[in-house]
């Protein structure tokens, strides 16, 4: 399998991937990619399963849009997934992170270390839940949802497409699509 990404989060991916199993052939930085596609690098040739190691939630989307490739899923033997959820290709499961009964995550999505997702939470593509945040039971989100790190959402709220939750934000209403949103909102 082939690393794409170079910084800090492919690292940590691919310790997981190999914590998992995975034999790791190497990294392929953006900056080392041949075709550009809306301003993201990407290789015009894939040989291999990849795996997304892309922190922002854009530059990943547009990767794995555009880019044809076998996509596993990561899932960290530390953390706890309900055998009723069900993780799209190419997401990432962190150590410590908690996912309940009925929830669904969608492709390439970051379930970061020591983040629960309660149960019947639908996550968006291309999100990312940060380290030690929390979904509620029922939460939704968008595609290419950011909830920053120990965010707290309460149940059943709906996060739209592209929004951000700062960090330490509790979020107790529905957060409109492309909104940043912090503190009590």
């Amino acid at each position: 399998m082939k690393i794409i990404g170079a910084g800090g989060h492919a690292r940590v991916v691919a310790e997981l991937a190999a914590e998992c199993g995975y034999e790791i052939e190497g990294f392929l930085g953006l900056e080392d990619c041949d075709l550009e596609i809306e301003g993201v690098r990407i290789p015009s040739v894939v040989d291999t399963p990849m795996l997304l190691a892309v922190g922002d939630n854009r530059r990943r989307r547009i990767i794995g849009e555009n880019l044809k490739a076998e996509y596993p899923v990561v899932l960290s033997r530390r953390s706890y997934i309900s055998p009723t959820a069900l993780v799209g290709e190419g997401s990432v499961l962190m150590p410590l992170a908690a996912v309940q009964c009925g929830v669904k995550i969608g492709r390439h999505c970051i379930i970061n270390t020591g983040a629960v997702v309660e149960h019947d939470c639908r996550i968006g593509d291309y999100s990312h839940i940060s380290p030690n945040a929390t979904l509620c039971g029922g939460v939704e989100t968008g595609e290419n949802v950011w909830v920053g790190a120990g965010a707290t959402v309460l149940p059943g709220v709906k996060i739209g497409k592209g929004a951000v939750i700062g960090a330490g934000a509790v979020v107790v209403h529905d957060v409109a699509e492309g909104v940043t949103a912090k503190g009590v909102v």
